[in-house]
């Protein structure tokens, strides 16, 4: 329970206290305290799952409803397989420090504008239009700049908004 609170103080500091539901799971449990503890734990969290599953950002005057994928299996699994994605919509990949991560399109069927956020959410690296990857080894792109955060969205997005580097995610709203 104290790495998850840790880890709501880093993402609240950033706008993203709505990923967690675990600061209010205290709260649930003591007054769960009979027979029907494990139901009223499964209904709250079940809750959490589906009520913070998107989050709308914007950069400048577009606004995108994304998905938050904070997890390592959310992460790893990504956009793979889907057939098409909303023209306002993507993928937020959130990481619990900054680095150097790598991102390829095995078994993506869509092509995708990918966008690489620092700390402050500071575009710091842009990759546009890649495509699908459907060869055994697919290439890895990377951002020379550390990153904490990488946002997919439809390919030629990019271009549309006229989104470059040092561009900053203006609001998040819920």
């Amino acid at each position: 329970m104290i790495i998850k609170r840790k880890k709501e103080t880093v993402y609240k500091k950033q706008g993203f206290s709505g990923f967690f539901c675990f600061k209010d799971f205290s709260a649930i449990v003591s007054q769960c305290r009979s027979v029907f503890f494990m139901s009223c734990a499964l209904v709250f969290l079940c809750s959490c799952v589906t009520a913070d599953q998107t989050q709308r950002i914007c950069f400048q005057s577009y606004c995108f409803t994304i998905e938050i994928a904070q997890t390592p299996e959310e992460r790893a699994k990504g956009l793979m397989f889907r057939e098409s994605l909303p023209q306002e919509a993507g993928m937020l990949f959130v990481f619990e420090e900054p680095g150097a991560y790598g991102f390829w399109m095995k078994n993506t069927l869509i092509s995708l504008d990918m966008v690489w956020l620092d700390e402050d959410m500071n575009v710091v690296h842009i990759e546009e239009a890649v495509n699908p990857c459907e060869q055994v080894s697919c290439p890895v792109y990377y951002s020379e700049v550390s990153a904490k955060y990488v946002l997919e969205l439809n390919a030629g997005t990019v271009k549309k908004i006229g989104l470059k580097t040092e561009d900053q995610l203006e609001r998040i709203d819920k």
